[in-house]
């Protein structure tokens, strides 16, 4: 139970992560790793405590991250369980600091020539090999290699014998439902050009390119490895069936109630105009804290519906007026129990809700 004192709260059911996990893990069999991703704090779930929960657990065979600083905080969080750790974006940092990604044994990713110089001096200075996936821009634009140049890379690689590469990666610009027969060109091209890398290097390596709509939407491209994000906290991208369980909530009391006559306005700039009577119930929680992260010219209306709903055991308050920094008004007008110091919960997108909103763990 949240403490009495909190006004606002998140609130992250780590059984049920355990629980989509294993879904997961059922789904692909024994062959293909998973790799649970905990980039971007977790997805807002918090770093620390989803790391340590999905390290400790042997459904899951490796966490993904962006950067060497997520890293650290992966490895202080889980201790002694020392999970196999990702860097999924390309690494400029100095080789001094990235050494200690080699030391513990990292995947980093790789795309250009100058990267390779400063992760084998990386490599030198922790003396062990730096172990490297190779990445593959497939149309995404946000990093990665491009096809026609992806053997010539490989072949730098191949020089350096501070670099092992251990695994191909790509992550393809597929919105699920839309362009599948595209998508299935771009898994294609993908998979022929891990092929020809694999046959330059002798041995087998990890060919990853399935998120969680590509893990749904195109089973035959699991390939080694997912990487499965949205699908371990409850949120299924798809229209495929896929069994989870939801495992965040943002929580918040009402910190008081106003009665407001017809023809009463509230808000700022007296914006929201009442057109009946009703009841407004203020929360302490408003845009700093990630509720409504849209332009303000949205909400300027005198009336009529907000796209935002609070619920109360069930059913839907809506937003009324502008959200302000701190607060909100809810219309309580359908629910003539509530009380000061009730809980709703408030519809706060995972990754905008504020880092200092404190995460209570179940």
């Amino acid at each position: 139970m949240p403490l009495p004192y909190l006004s606002k709260w998140i609130e992250v059911d780590l059984n049920r992560l355990i629980a989509n996990t294993q879904a997961v893990r059922r789904s692909l069999g024994p062959k293909v790793k998973l790799m649970g991703m905990v980039k971007s704090n977790a997805y807002g779930h918090g770093l620390e405590r989803t790391a340590k929960t999905l390290a400790s657990h042997p459904a899951c065979d490796a966490l993904g991250v962006w950067t060497l600083q997520e890293a650290a905080r992966v490895w202080r969080s889980c201790g002694r369980a020392k999970p196999q750790v990702a860097l999924m974006a390309p690494a400029f940092d100095p080789p001094p600091a990235l050494a200690r990604a080699v030391r513990e044994g990292a995947w980093l990713t790789l795309d250009r020539p100058e990267l390779e110089t400063s992760t084998a001096r990386a490599a030198l200075i922790a003396r062990t090999s730096a172990q490297i996936f190779l990445d593959l821009d497939l149309g995404l634009g946000r990093w990665g290699c491009s096809v026609k140049n992806a053997l010539a890379l490989t072949r730098r690689l191949m020089r350096q014998k501070s670099l092992r590469l251990v695994g191909v990666s790509s992550h393809i610009d597929y919105l699920p439902g839309l362009h599948k027969t595209e998508a299935e060109i771009k898994l294609n091209r993908f998979f022929e050009t891990a092929v020809a890398i694999e046959s330059l290097i002798g041995r087998p390596l990890i060919k990853t390119c399935a998120n969680s709509s590509v893990f749904l939407d195109f089973p035959a491209w699991r390939l080694d490895m997912v990487r499965i994000g949205n699908l371990l906290y409850g949120v299924n991208p798809t229209a495929t069936a896929f069994a989870v369980k939801n495992i965040w909530s943002f929580k918040a009391r009402i910190l008081s109630l106003k009665r407001l006559r017809s023809g009463e306005t509230v808000g700022y700039g007296s914006e929201f105009l009442a057109l009946n009577n009703m009841t407004a119930a203020s929360v302490g929680c408003g845009f700093a804290d990630g509720l409504s992260m849209e332009p303000a010219h949205r909400f300027i209306r005198l009336s009529g519906p907000n796209p935002y709903r609070a619920k109360f055991k069930g059913r839907e308050l809506p937003i009324v007026g502008r959200v302000g920094l701190g607060h909100a008004l809810l219309d309580a007008s359908k629910t003539p129990e509530i009380r000061v110091g009730d809980i709703v919960d408030l519809p706060v997108r995972r990754t905008a809700a504020a880092l200092d909103v404190p995460r209570i763990y179940i």
